[in-house]
């Protein structure tokens, strides 16, 4: 159980440096590899000769790319929070999990633009989880000329309403766009604001593992290449005293993926910001891929002196191990980092759970499955 706390003890307690190297590991069952944009990054960021870990490798028809990698603070190694899942060969479904800051310019930097979406799923409403979420939205309407509507947006309670207020703020902008376009000759039809209202779907399930999205997949054949269903999990996150409960609400998601003619089934687990506790156990079990946004390393919380982080707030890399071998997953992906002790978080993990079955995390990694 996850008891509270007065919110501002640990205020002053979470300082994010980042200067990060990247953990590639390859292993049978999932294939890692860094695109030419982001290798260039990790190249000047590892002391050690990386190549033969970097070459491009056959792309399967699942695959994650972390979009975003840090946590709220602005730096320039990593993006804020923000996951990228693409599944099929043909023509891919591209989902999206969190739109933290920057996460239009990583899908350009992945060969991709918010127009090429099928959904939109938000962990929860913190700033650097949705930062970007005006920047999508805006960049589909008008360069489809209004013929490309929001995706499905789905998030916890409160995803409405934040909608409806970025579109608002940029009323003057879609007003002027439509006027452009109309003295162009090529009037804009739709409403912004409306279809993206009409498209979000609040995620107030009664149980754990509800699900929301289900697609089935043509392959070039033109025959059911595979089948995709999302699970959404409530997870804890932020249990201090003062928050409303009924207003604040967090989520993790479970991608489940199932090949038509092999009948074998891949899931991936997204944490989102998540304290360990039984409800991210039931999310984590039996993931083929967690990604877990662990925060900071054993290093930051001895100088913290507390426990008010993992306990709290989110989990930190001591207890990333115990959640992938509790939950018997096969890979391990750290996300959502803030610290500068990159080393320590791979020591921590591996007292409980395999070094070599962990990834640490970059900006533009893909991973496939």
């Amino acid at each position: 159980m996850v008891g509270l706390v007065d919110s501002s003890e640990v205020r002053s307690q979470i300082i994010e440096s980042i200067e990060t190297t990247s953990q590639v590991d390859c292993g049978n069952d999932i294939d890692v590899r860094i695109n030419e944009i982001a290798k260039t990054n990790f190249d000047q960021l590892s002391n050690e000769n990386k190549s033969d870990k970097l070459e491009k490798r056959k792309i399967s028809n699942i695959k994650v790319t972390l979009l975003g990698t840090g946590g709220p603070r602005p730096v320039k190694s990593r993006a804020s929070s923000s996951i990228l899942v693409s599944v099929g060969s043909d023509q891919p479904t591209h989902l999206l999990f969190d739109a933290g800051r920057g996460a239009g310019w990583q899908l350009a930097k992945a060969h991709l633009q918010s127009v090429d979406l099928d959904l939109i799923a938000f962990t929860h409403l913190h700033f650097d989880h949705i930062q970007a979420t005006p920047d999508l939205l805006i960049t589909r309407w008008y360069y489809s000329n209004g013929k490309k509507l929001p995706p499905p947006i789905v998030g916890p309670v409160g995803t409405h309403q934040f909608i409806e207020d970025i579109l608002r703020a940029y009323k003057l902008d879609e007003q002027t766009r439509i006027a452009e376009e109309n003295y162009n000759g090529e009037p804009i039809q739709s409403d912004l604001r409306k279809a993206a209202l009409d498209k979000t779907l609040l995620l107030d399930f009664k149980k754990e593992g509800d699900h929301f999205f289900s697609k089935t997949i043509q392959g070039k054949s033109g025959h059911p290449e595979v089948e995709i269903d999302i699970k959404a999990y409530p997870i804890d996150h932020m249990t201090f005293e003062g928050i409303n409960k009924s207003e604040w609400q967090c989520f993790g998601y479970k991608i489940i993926v199932t090949d038509l003619k092999t009948e074998e089934v891949k899931t991936i687990a997204i944490s989102g910001d998540a304290v360990h506790s039984e409800k991210l156990d039931h999310l984590a079990k039996g993931a083929d891929l967690l990604i877990l946004n662990t925060i900071i390393s054993s290093k930051e919380l001895k100088k913290i002196g507390s426990d008010t982080i993992p306990n709290h707030v989110m989990t930190c890399s001591p207890q990333a191990g115990e959640v992938a071998k509790k939950a018997g997953v096969k890979k391990l992906v750290l996300t959502h980092i803030s610290t500068q002790s990159i080393d320590t978080l791979l020591e921590d993990v591996s007292k409980n759970y395999p070094a070599e079955n962990t990834i640490i995390g970059a900006d533009l990694m893909e991973i496939s499955l």
